[in-house]
């Protein structure tokens, strides 16, 4: 995780955002966790959900950015274990279907 706030982190411009992002991720990972917000504060401990709320619809973040990185992120150990070319090639012949 440590990796990927390093990579997340010039994306949010504020460190109150980041670590509100950091921390929405954390929850989303935890098994067992439902997917609205008042779960997921108090998953990672905070009392009210408005943290994530605001992240989620009032606070300014470049999201496709964070999709890019995040993505980046979980490809690059799959295209390292052996047949992830076969991923790959999976991954590029539906990018191609699509266009």
């Amino acid at each position: 995780m440590a990796e990927l706030t390093s990579l997340l982190a010039p994306v949010f411009s504020r460190c109150d955002l980041r670590s509100n992002a950091m921390a929405y991720m954390r929850a989303l990972l935890m098994p067992g966790v439902s997917g609205n917000c008042w779960a997921l504060a108090q998953a990672v401990g905070y009392d009210r959900p408005y943290r994530f709320q605001h992240l989620l619809s009032g606070a300014m973040w470049d999201e496709d950015a964070v999709r890019d990185q995040v993505r980046a992120f979980v490809v690059r150990p799959v295209g390292s274990r052996p047949g992830s070319r076969n991923a790959r090639a999976v991954q590029d012949s539906r990018l191609g279907s699509d266009r």
